[in-house]
């Protein structure tokens, strides 16, 4: 059994987990194949809503009408182009080692356990086209537990299209401020 803990005002889904959450919570029970699915990437929560169904005085997770609501990637994702002196991560593109630097600030993480983050969950970093979160280069899978701990990731270049500097970073809204910055390969 996996869960969907869900905000109860807005009856949008908040996260996927194979892990019973905190009673506190609301939450509704799905299919583990379903929130695998999730975490593997091949669906997405924002496809989501929650509904309360009068037949069986539960609330379900149901596929949103596409031809009701109209989505702007801006809601979901951000492109990490700030330059906050004192962000929550700071996103290197090293063109001279051929890598990404992930580096949090350890006095901001406190955020994460008093939102009831899980911290089982993976975060993701697209690397797209330049302004264009629709041409994906490469998705950089982070898990959220070691990152914490470590406060510290490398991961190496695996394509060519890493090593250009006309790319963006996308990432859902997890962190309060990121900046992206570029070393040069000379």
């Amino acid at each position: 059994m996996s869960y969907i803990v869900f905000d109860k005002e807005n009856l949008v889904p908040l996260y996927a987990t194979d892990t019973k959450p905190d009673n506190r919570l609301s939450v509704i029970n799905v299919s583990t194949e379903f929130v695998k699915q999730i975490f593997l990437g091949n669906d997405l929560l924002i496809k989501y809503i929650i509904q309360y169904n009068d037949i069986t005085n539960k609330f379900d997770l149901v596929i949103k009408d596409n031809k009701s609501q109209n989505y702007d990637f801006k809601e979901f994702l951000i492109d990490i182009i700030s330059y906050d002196k004192n962000p929550e991560l700071n996103i290197t593109q090293d063109l001279k080692e051929k890598q990404w630097i992930l580096e949090l600030n350890g006095n901001k993480l406190e955020r994460f356990f008093d939102e009831n983050v899980l911290l089982k969950d993976f975060i993701f970093f697209s690397v797209t086209e330049k302004n264009n979160p629709n041409i994906l280069y490469r998705l950089l899978k982070i898990n959220l537990t070691q990152f914490l701990k470590t406060k510290y990731l490398i991961i190496p270049f695996i394509y060519n299209t890493e090593q250009t500097v006309n790319i963006s970073i996308f990432a859902k809204k997890n962190f309060l401020s990121t900046n992206f910055k570029r070393i040069d390969e000379k």
